[in-house]
Formats: C-alpha cells, sequence, structure tokens
C-alpha cells in the first residue's frame, strides 16, 4: 500500500471565489484542468491532501474537509476533516474500493481570504 500527496497550489493573493480554476491547480500539465485532474491509487492507498501557496507568499492554505461528491464512494466516511495548522486531510481507500473517475470536492481556507472556497478533482482506483 502507499502513500500518495495531493498538493493543492493556490495565489493566495489573487484567488476569489469567482477565479478558483484560473488561480488553483495541482501542478498538473496544460490542456488538464482541475476538474479533469486525476488521483490514480489502489485499495488500501493512503492520500495525503496538502495546500501550498504559490508565488513565495507567506498566506497559508489549509485543506479543511474532502467531501465524496459522485459515483462510489471509496473512503469510510463521506467527509474527510482536516486537522493540524495549516490544516491537511488523510484518507485511506477501502479495501473493497475500485471504480473510475470518483468525483469529490476539496474546501479550503486562505489565510489572507474570507470564506471557504472549493474544487473538485478525481479519484481513479485501479481494479
Amino acid at each position: 500500500m502507499a502513500n500518495h500527496t495531493v498538493t493543492l497550489y493556490v495565489d493566495t493573493v489573487n484567488v476569489t471565489q469567482a477565479t478558483v480554476d484560473t488561480y488553483c491547480n495541482f501542478g498538473q500539465g496544460e490542456g488538464t484542468s482541475n476538474e479533469d485532474y486525476t488521483v490514480t491509487v489502489n485499495a488500501g492507498d493512503t492520500i495525503t491532501w496538502v495546500g501550498a501557496a504559490l508565488n513565495g507568499s507567506t498566506n497559508t492554505v489549509s485543506i479543511k474537509q474532502i467531501n465524496y461528491e459522485g459515483n462510489s464512494n471509496v473512503f469510510q466516511d463521506n467527509n474527510l476533516l482536516g486537522s493540524g495548522d495549516p490544516k491537511t486531510v488523510v484518507g485511506t481507500v477501502l479495501s473493497t474500493a475500485s471504480g473510475l473517475g470518483e468525483t469529490y470536492k476539496i474546501f479550503f481556507n486562505v489565510s489572507n481570504k474570507n470564506g471557504q472556497f472549493n474544487i473538485d478533482p478525481k479519484i481513479q482506483v485501479n481494479r
């Protein structure tokens, strides 16, 4: 069983609710949208979601929670809550999980902004 780290990079200076897709990414190449970004894992693997500020900013990005959105839930709970400071979320893929493009939503906060943001990539569990 492997450990995977998913880093959400945020331009903490310019991001707004309306511009999350413009100023946030997972380090994926051009041509892959945030909604199409997919983490490929195996049953039993552990995923850790962390936030990182872009452009050398000292602002922090806290991953508040991961919520199951659609298809098959690959985690024990529908909502995985963050812990620590800044917050990160850890989830273990169920040993019985398998599925294509399971959707989930990442809720995050930025230390210099009011409100909560969200972004929704996918998890692919190998069969």
